[in-house]
């Protein structure tokens, strides 16, 4: 371990004295990513770093794989696009993760979409559901959650959750 200490020390002082420090940078980036990318060995370290043992860190795939995610869905007075992504969707036998904002089931006083568009959104996000694609909370609104009040996120949050649950069959519960 000494031996190794006093390389390191001779090549990271040979290195500053010709200006070439950044070798070593790039060298421990590469290092590190190769570690991470290619070596399990964090995977056998985090039980003993206090990791819950059910997370899952990473997967190992056989064969590439992407996740697509549909952000703001669906978008208010436009079923037409909900519509063309899912039949764009379908024809190439391709799932995604929605993330739906549920303010279009409000009443319109209060920024919901009207009672005929409100029924349309709701067919389009159990067509989604019934051909394999994830609703993901987006929230009522597009608004930033940190800006927001506990309350005000809470009820919000809880708004599209219940909305998910019924579109895709679950039963809700409250979140604590």
């Amino acid at each position: 371990a000494i031996g190794i200490l006093l390389g390191v020390s001779g090549v990271i002082y040979a290195m500053r004295r010709s200006g070439t420090l950044w070798i070593l940078g790039l060298m421990l980036a590469l290092l590190l990513e190769q570690s991470y990318f290619l070596h399990d060995w964090f995977l056998d370290l985090a039980p003993h770093l206090g990791c819950p043992p059910d997370v899952v860190w990473r997967r190992s795939l056989r064969r590439p794989l992407a996740a697509l995610t549909i952000d703001d869905v669906p978008l208010l007075n436009s079923p037409s696009t909900l519509e063309a992504i899912l039949d764009v969707l379908k024809e190439n036998q391709v799932h995604a993760t929605l993330m739906i904002m549920s303010g279009f089931d409000v009443a319109v006083e209060h920024g919901g979409a009207s009672p005929e568009l409100r029924k349309r959104y709701r067919e389009l996000l159990k067509r989604a559901v019934t051909e394999g694609h994830e609703l993901g909370n987006h929230l009522q609104f597009d608004r930033p959650a940190i800006a927001m009040a506990a309350d005000d996120f809470d009820r919000a949050f809880d708004h599209c959750d219940r909305l998910i649950s019924e579109l895709s069959g679950g039963a809700w519960e409250k979140s604590s």
